[in-house]
């Protein structure tokens, strides 16, 4: 899943990342906090990158004033963290990702890889996730309600992995910045990237 997955989706996990009601942006989950005051790299003993990973990440949704305004949201919590996607990564080398409030986890290994660090998705609860996906197609192919939404779904997750399998040390050295080798924007001239990951409290 790797070298062999091709991003082809952009940024479509932004539709899933901000949920707004009435004008007012989601509040976040309090065990869904994200850590105030996290450490950079190489601080407190974490001079390797096993030792900086090991924990859970989520998505940076920290939204300034100023684009909060320009967007008419109202309420904007400046340090907000969405909590519905999670990177789990373990000092052996594998990682856990999981969807909040899903029973459902794809387990993977992690390695470094160029100047940051790649992921390798390779099962979804436990089964091979080239097999899983074999079998949500045909349940798809038979036509049934129950089979068309769970490959609508699973393609959704596919989509948030096909984009999200490499990421780099931010130049905070306290988050994560997802990035699509060899893609640059047309604009800047550097890596495009579709997501910051921010540490969680525990």
């Amino acid at each position: 899943m790797s070298g062999n997955i091709k991003p082809a989706l952009g940024a479509l996990i932004v539709a899933s990342l901000v949920v707004v009601s009435g004008c007012q942006v989601a509040k976040k989950q309090p065990e869904l906090a994200r850590d105030p005051n996290p450490p950079a790299f190489g601080e407190n003993g974490l001079t390797d990158v096993a030792s900086f990973l090991e924990g859970k990440w989520s998505q940076d949704m920290s939204i300034d004033p100023e684009t909060a305004k320009a967007l008419g949201l109202k309420d904007a919590d400046p340090n907000a963290v969405d909590g519905e996607f999670y990177w789990e990564f373990h000092k052996d080398g594998t990682m856990l990702y999981t969807r909040y409030k899903s029973p459902d986890k794809i387990t993977g290994k992690w390695f470094t890889s160029a100047n940051g660090v790649q992921i390798q998705y390779l099962t979804f609860n436990d089964e091979p996730l080239s097999q899983h996906m074999t079998e949500v197609h045909q349940k798809a192919d038979t036509g049934t309600q129950s089979g068309l939404a769970e490959d609508m779904a699973f393609e959704n997750t596919m989509a948030v992995l096909n984009n999200n399998y490499y990421f780099e040390l931010s130049d905070d050295k306290k988050s994560l910045d997802f990035k699509i080798p060899g893609e640059k924007d047309p604009l800047s001239g550097v890596a495009n990237n579709n997501i910051k990951l921010v540490r969680m409290k525990g």
